[in-house]
């Protein structure tokens, strides 16, 4: 898999060579065999930076609303403090490339153009600043189907953050949607959701998590329904009031247990003392006298 010439450069003869290698080089003087030196060479090709797939690939329908989530890239780097920026090559592409996290967004057809249709390949790209990666992104565009056309979230995924109110966000169908009945799968002890698509927080207090993802389903009149999910970013998690309430009698239980001990202690030493001077009877008291008298030599 790998030659080196007299001038020590190694160099791969097969294609693809092993991404790693251990190489045993002897070298020695031509005049004198007696004279020689080896080493050990470790080869390693691994990239240090690659996506986790090679390519990508979505459906998207043709009346998606701009600024729609469509998936999300994912580039892993062997130096783990790598900071990774995302890029698209194609700057008239029809979807963008969020630098940081590796979402791709529609950003939808210029003014004028007809919808797109069809096939559209991209190539996304990832820099660590020591290497590039690049995967290849597929996205097919297809027509509105009729059975799709009656229910649909605006956006298939929602980000949102609690902020200082109980109001988080709103929740919306597609533009031509047909009204339908909005409902939280999960979490309902700490959120809430209307028929309007409000999310707000429950009089609970909190949710437990830094980010809680939230499923929300719509049902239209002919049973026909639709998903969105919903993550909502929770910065500064704090306890629930029932965490609250438990620590406050815990330690209420701490202090009357340390007050109880200390008069406890203070009655049994009360009663010793007392003990003392009751057990010492007047005749007992008249004869440690007449000892210490008698013990006396003026």
């Amino acid at each position: 898999h790998f030659s080196i010439d007299l001038d020590g450069a190694v160099r791969t003869r097969s294609t693809p060579p092993p991404p790693l290698a251990t190489l045993f080089i002897h070298a020695y003087q031509e005049d004198n065999r007696d004279r020689n030196a080896t080493a050990l060479l470790h080869i390693d090709l691994m990239p240090t930076l690659q996506f986790e797939h090679e390519r990508y690939s979505a459906q998207v329908q043709t009346d998606m609303t701009p600024n729609t989530l469509i998936l999300q890239v994912r580039a892993l780097a062997r130096n783990e403090n790598a900071i990774i920026k995302y890029s698209i090559e194609d700057v008239d592409a029809l979807v963008t490339v969020d630098e940081r996290f590796g979402k791709i967004v529609y950003k939808g057809a210029a003014d004028g153009r007809p919808r797109p249709a069809g096939i559209f390949s991209y190539v996304v790209q990832a820099n660590d600043g020591k290497q590039i990666a690049r995967t290849r992104l597929s996205l097919q565009f297809t027509p509105e189907s009729p059975c799709q056309s009656g229910i649909r979230f605006d956006q298939e995924a929602y980000e949102m953050q609690l902020g200082a109110n109980n109001f988080i966000g709103e929740i919306s169908l597609a533009a031509r949607s047909q009204p339908a009945a909005m409902r939280l799968l999960n979490m309902n002890n700490f959120f809430s959701l209307d028929n309007a698509g409000r999310l707000t927080l429950a009089p609970v207090g909190l949710p437990p998590c830094d980010y809680c993802e939230l499923i929300v389903s719509a049902t239209d009149k002919e049973g026909r329904v639709a998903l969105t999910k919903v993550i909502v970013h929770n910065l500064s998690p704090n306890l629930s009031n029932m965490t609250m309430v438990s620590i406050v009698l815990m330690v209420v239980v701490i202090i009357l247990t340390i007050t109880l001990t200390f008069f406890v202690c203070r009655k049994m030493s009360y009663a010793r003392r007392h003990l003392v001077v009751i057990s010492s009877s007047p005749s007992e008291i008249r004869r440690k006298k007449k000892t210490k008298s008698a013990d006396y030599t003026p």
